[in-house]
Protein backbone atom coordinates (compact mmCIF):
# COMPACT_ATOMS: atom_id res chain seq x y z
CA UNK A 1 0.00 0.00 0.00
CA UNK A 2 1.49 3.32 -1.08
CA UNK A 3 -0.66 5.95 0.61
CA UNK A 4 -3.96 6.51 2.44
CA UNK A 5 -6.30 9.40 1.62
CA UNK A 6 -9.04 10.34 4.11
CA UNK A 7 -11.76 12.42 2.43
CA UNK A 8 -13.85 14.78 4.55
CA UNK A 9 -16.95 16.34 3.04
CA UNK A 10 -20.69 16.73 3.18
CA UNK A 11 -23.38 14.97 1.24
CA UNK A 12 -24.31 16.79 -1.98
CA UNK A 13 -20.92 18.51 -2.10
CA UNK A 14 -19.77 16.63 -5.18
CA UNK A 15 -17.82 14.17 -3.04
CA UNK A 16 -18.45 11.15 -5.23
CA UNK A 17 -17.77 13.00 -8.47
CA UNK A 18 -14.39 14.07 -7.11
CA UNK A 19 -13.66 10.65 -5.59
CA UNK A 20 -14.34 8.92 -8.92
CA UNK A 21 -12.07 11.42 -10.63
CA UNK A 22 -9.31 10.73 -8.08
CA UNK A 23 -9.77 6.96 -8.45
CA UNK A 24 -8.96 7.27 -12.17
CA UNK A 25 -5.47 8.42 -11.14
CA UNK A 26 -4.33 5.00 -9.91
CA UNK A 27 -5.23 1.63 -8.40
CA UNK A 28 -7.40 2.39 -5.40
CA UNK A 29 -9.10 0.52 -2.60
CA UNK A 30 -12.07 2.72 -1.65
CA UNK A 31 -14.29 2.57 1.45
CA UNK A 32 -17.34 4.81 1.23
CA UNK A 33 -18.95 6.63 4.16
CA UNK A 34 -17.07 4.57 6.75
CA UNK A 35 -19.01 6.04 9.70
CA UNK A 36 -22.65 6.55 8.59
CA UNK A 37 -24.08 9.50 10.48
CA UNK A 38 -27.79 8.61 10.12
CA UNK A 39 -27.83 5.81 12.75
CA UNK A 40 -25.99 8.16 15.13
CA UNK A 41 -28.57 10.92 14.60
CA UNK A 42 -31.38 8.42 15.15
CA UNK A 43 -29.82 7.20 18.42
CA UNK A 44 -29.30 3.69 17.07
CA UNK A 45 -25.51 3.80 17.34
CA UNK A 46 -22.78 5.86 18.94
CA UNK A 47 -19.64 7.18 17.31
CA UNK A 48 -17.21 4.22 17.13
CA UNK A 49 -13.91 4.52 19.00
CA UNK A 50 -10.65 5.14 17.20
CA UNK A 51 -8.85 1.90 16.27
CA UNK A 52 -5.33 0.91 15.41
CA UNK A 53 -5.09 0.94 11.60
CA UNK A 54 -4.28 -2.78 11.42
CA UNK A 55 -7.45 -3.71 13.32
CA UNK A 56 -9.56 -1.22 11.36
CA UNK A 57 -8.32 -2.45 8.00
CA UNK A 58 -8.37 -6.16 8.83
CA UNK A 59 -12.06 -5.92 9.78
CA UNK A 60 -12.80 -4.67 6.26
CA UNK A 61 -10.83 -7.29 4.37
CA UNK A 62 -12.44 -10.26 2.69
CA UNK A 63 -12.15 -13.59 4.51
CA UNK A 64 -9.45 -14.58 2.01
CA UNK A 65 -7.04 -11.99 3.45
CA UNK A 66 -8.35 -11.36 6.96
CA UNK A 67 -6.22 -13.91 8.78
CA UNK A 68 -2.95 -13.35 6.93
CA UNK A 69 -0.04 -11.65 8.74
CA UNK A 70 -0.27 -7.92 8.19
CA UNK A 71 3.17 -7.90 6.53
CA UNK A 72 1.83 -10.20 3.79
CA UNK A 73 -1.29 -8.07 3.38
CA UNK A 74 0.89 -4.99 2.86
CA UNK A 75 3.02 -6.89 0.35
CA UNK A 76 -0.05 -8.03 -1.62
CA UNK A 77 -1.35 -4.47 -1.75
CA UNK A 78 2.01 -2.75 -2.22
CA UNK A 79 0.99 -1.06 -5.49
CA UNK A 80 -2.42 0.07 -4.30
CA UNK A 81 -3.64 3.36 -2.87
CA UNK A 82 -6.40 3.54 -0.28
CA UNK A 83 -9.14 6.14 0.01
CA UNK A 84 -11.98 6.36 2.51
CA UNK A 85 -14.69 8.96 2.95
CA UNK A 86 -16.33 10.57 5.97
CA UNK A 87 -19.62 12.37 5.31
CA UNK A 88 -21.39 15.01 7.40
CA UNK A 89 -19.15 14.43 10.41
CA UNK A 90 -17.06 16.75 12.59
CA UNK A 91 -13.53 17.09 11.27
CA UNK A 92 -12.06 15.71 14.51
CA UNK A 93 -13.96 12.42 14.18
CA UNK A 94 -11.49 9.63 15.08
CA UNK A 95 -11.12 6.74 12.61
CA UNK A 96 -7.75 5.02 13.04
CA UNK A 97 -4.25 5.66 14.33
CA UNK A 98 -0.79 4.49 13.27
CA UNK A 99 -1.28 3.95 9.53
CA UNK A 100 1.78 2.14 8.13
CA UNK A 101 2.13 4.56 5.20
CA UNK A 102 1.61 8.29 4.65
CA UNK A 103 -1.95 9.40 5.41
CA UNK A 104 -3.21 12.57 3.75
CA UNK A 105 -6.48 14.37 4.50
CA UNK A 106 -8.64 15.78 1.70
CA UNK A 107 -11.30 18.40 2.48
CA UNK A 108 -14.04 18.91 -0.11
CA UNK A 109 -16.23 21.99 0.13
CA UNK A 110 -19.00 23.25 -2.14
CA UNK A 111 -20.53 26.68 -2.38
CA UNK A 112 -23.35 26.58 0.20
CA UNK A 113 -26.02 27.90 -2.16
CA UNK A 114 -25.53 24.94 -4.48
CA UNK A 115 -24.99 22.42 -1.69
CA UNK A 116 -28.06 23.41 0.32
CA UNK A 117 -30.19 23.63 -2.82
CA UNK A 118 -29.18 20.05 -3.69
CA UNK A 119 -29.76 18.81 -0.16
CA UNK A 120 -33.16 20.49 0.04
CA UNK A 121 -34.21 18.99 -3.30
CA UNK A 122 -33.08 15.59 -2.04
CA UNK A 123 -35.09 16.02 1.17
CA UNK A 124 -38.38 15.61 -0.68
CA UNK A 125 -37.10 12.53 -2.51
CA UNK A 126 -36.18 10.45 0.56
CA UNK A 127 -37.03 10.34 4.26
CA UNK A 128 -33.61 10.63 5.87
CA UNK A 129 -32.33 12.50 8.95
CA UNK A 130 -29.45 14.10 7.05
CA UNK A 131 -31.89 15.75 4.63
CA UNK A 132 -34.38 17.64 6.83
CA UNK A 133 -37.41 19.33 5.29
CA UNK A 134 -37.82 22.00 7.97
CA UNK A 135 -35.68 24.27 10.11
CA UNK A 136 -34.86 22.68 13.43
CA UNK A 137 -32.05 20.81 15.19
CA UNK A 138 -31.28 18.54 12.22
CA UNK A 139 -30.95 21.45 9.79
CA UNK A 140 -28.99 23.46 12.35
CA UNK A 141 -26.57 20.53 12.56
CA UNK A 142 -26.09 20.62 8.78
CA UNK A 143 -25.49 24.38 8.86
CA UNK A 144 -23.01 24.15 11.72
CA UNK A 145 -21.15 21.28 10.05
CA UNK A 146 -20.79 23.22 6.79
CA UNK A 147 -19.58 26.29 8.69
CA UNK A 148 -16.94 24.26 10.56
CA UNK A 149 -15.72 22.77 7.27
CA UNK A 150 -15.60 26.26 5.72
CA UNK A 151 -13.57 27.65 8.62
CA UNK A 152 -11.08 24.80 8.19
CA UNK A 153 -10.97 25.36 4.44
CA UNK A 154 -10.19 29.06 4.94
CA UNK A 155 -7.49 28.35 7.51
CA UNK A 156 -9.35 29.74 10.53
CA UNK A 157 -8.98 26.32 12.20
CA UNK A 158 -6.41 23.55 11.79
CA UNK A 159 -8.15 20.36 12.86
CA UNK A 160 -6.90 18.32 9.90
CA UNK A 161 -3.36 19.66 9.81
CA UNK A 162 -1.84 19.85 6.32
CA UNK A 163 -4.52 18.76 3.87
CA UNK A 164 -5.53 18.98 0.22
CA UNK A 165 -8.42 21.42 -0.07
CA UNK A 166 -10.82 21.01 -3.02
CA UNK A 167 -13.45 23.63 -3.75
CA UNK A 168 -15.98 21.69 -5.82
CA UNK A 169 -17.10 24.66 -7.91
CA UNK A 170 -13.52 25.33 -9.07
CA UNK A 171 -12.80 21.62 -9.57
CA UNK A 172 -15.85 21.32 -11.82
CA UNK A 173 -15.19 24.43 -13.90
CA UNK A 174 -11.41 24.74 -14.19
CA UNK A 175 -8.93 22.25 -15.68
CA UNK A 176 -6.03 24.22 -14.17
CA UNK A 177 -7.55 23.73 -10.70
CA UNK A 178 -7.82 19.99 -11.31
CA UNK A 179 -4.19 19.80 -12.43
CA UNK A 180 -3.15 21.60 -9.26
CA UNK A 181 -5.19 19.15 -7.13
CA UNK A 182 -3.52 16.17 -8.81
CA UNK A 183 -0.12 17.67 -8.07
CA UNK A 184 -1.05 18.30 -4.43
CA UNK A 185 -2.15 14.66 -4.15
CA UNK A 186 1.16 13.51 -5.61
CA UNK A 187 -0.62 11.77 -8.51
CA UNK A 188 -0.08 12.06 -12.28
CA UNK A 189 -2.85 14.20 -13.75
CA UNK A 190 -5.74 12.68 -15.66
CA UNK A 191 -9.30 13.76 -16.38
CA UNK A 192 -10.36 10.21 -17.24
CA UNK A 193 -13.00 10.05 -14.50
CA UNK A 194 -14.35 13.56 -14.96
CA UNK A 195 -17.57 12.88 -16.85
CA UNK A 196 -18.87 10.13 -14.57
CA UNK A 197 -22.01 10.59 -12.43
CA UNK A 198 -21.89 8.30 -9.43
CA UNK A 199 -24.87 6.06 -8.70
CA UNK A 200 -24.13 6.38 -4.97
CA UNK A 201 -26.94 8.29 -3.28
CA UNK A 202 -29.07 8.18 -6.40
CA UNK A 203 -26.79 10.42 -8.46
CA UNK A 204 -27.63 14.10 -8.76
CA UNK A 205 -30.53 15.48 -6.71
CA UNK A 206 -31.81 17.14 -9.89
CA UNK A 207 -30.94 14.79 -12.78
CA UNK A 208 -30.18 11.45 -11.12
CA UNK A 209 -27.73 9.58 -13.36
CA UNK A 210 -29.14 10.88 -16.65
CA UNK A 211 -25.89 12.65 -17.47
CA UNK A 212 -23.51 9.80 -16.63
CA UNK A 213 -20.71 10.15 -19.18
CA UNK A 214 -21.59 13.80 -19.80
CA UNK A 215 -21.58 15.38 -16.34
CA UNK A 216 -20.21 18.66 -17.71
CA UNK A 217 -23.65 19.36 -19.18
CA UNK A 218 -25.31 19.51 -15.74
CA UNK A 219 -26.01 22.96 -14.35
CA UNK A 220 -24.40 22.22 -10.99
CA UNK A 221 -23.20 25.79 -10.35
CA UNK A 222 -26.66 27.40 -10.30
CA UNK A 223 -28.88 25.01 -8.36
CA UNK A 224 -30.72 27.55 -6.19
CA UNK A 225 -32.57 28.95 -9.23
CA UNK A 226 -34.00 25.47 -9.92
CA UNK A 227 -35.86 25.12 -6.62
CA UNK A 228 -39.63 24.83 -6.31
CA UNK A 229 -41.50 27.28 -4.00
CA UNK A 230 -41.56 25.07 -0.88
CA UNK A 231 -37.89 24.24 -1.41
CA UNK A 232 -37.00 27.89 -1.91
CA UNK A 233 -38.78 28.84 1.30
CA UNK A 234 -36.59 26.43 3.30
CA UNK A 235 -33.49 27.58 1.41
CA UNK A 236 -34.24 31.21 2.37
CA UNK A 237 -34.61 30.17 6.03
CA UNK A 238 -31.20 28.48 5.94
CA UNK A 239 -29.56 31.60 4.56
CA UNK A 240 -30.84 33.79 7.36
CA UNK A 241 -27.75 32.57 9.23
CA UNK A 242 -25.34 35.56 9.11
CA UNK A 243 -22.17 33.52 9.65
CA UNK A 244 -23.13 31.17 6.82
CA UNK A 245 -23.50 34.13 4.46
CA UNK A 246 -20.25 35.71 5.65
CA UNK A 247 -18.27 32.49 5.18
CA UNK A 248 -19.78 32.02 1.73
CA UNK A 249 -18.65 35.53 0.74
CA UNK A 250 -15.15 34.89 2.07
CA UNK A 251 -14.88 31.64 0.17
CA UNK A 252 -15.61 33.37 -3.12
CA UNK A 253 -12.82 35.84 -2.41
CA UNK A 254 -10.26 33.97 -0.32
CA UNK A 255 -10.60 30.23 -0.86
CA UNK A 256 -7.21 28.67 -1.68
CA UNK A 257 -7.41 27.32 -5.18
Amino acid sequence: MKRVFVVHGMQRSGNHAIIQWIEAHGRFIFYNNVIPVAPILLGERTLPPEQDFRDWFRARLSRRYRFLPFSLIRLALRNRLMMLSLEDLPLDTPVFRNPPVESKAILILRDPQNMFASRIRRAWQIDHPTFPRTMGPLMERVIETWKSHAREFLGDTHQLGPCVRIYFDDWFADAAARKNISANLGLPFTDAGLERVSEVGGGSSFEGTDFDGASRKMNVLDRSTQLEPRERALFDEVFKDPELRALADRLRKEAPR
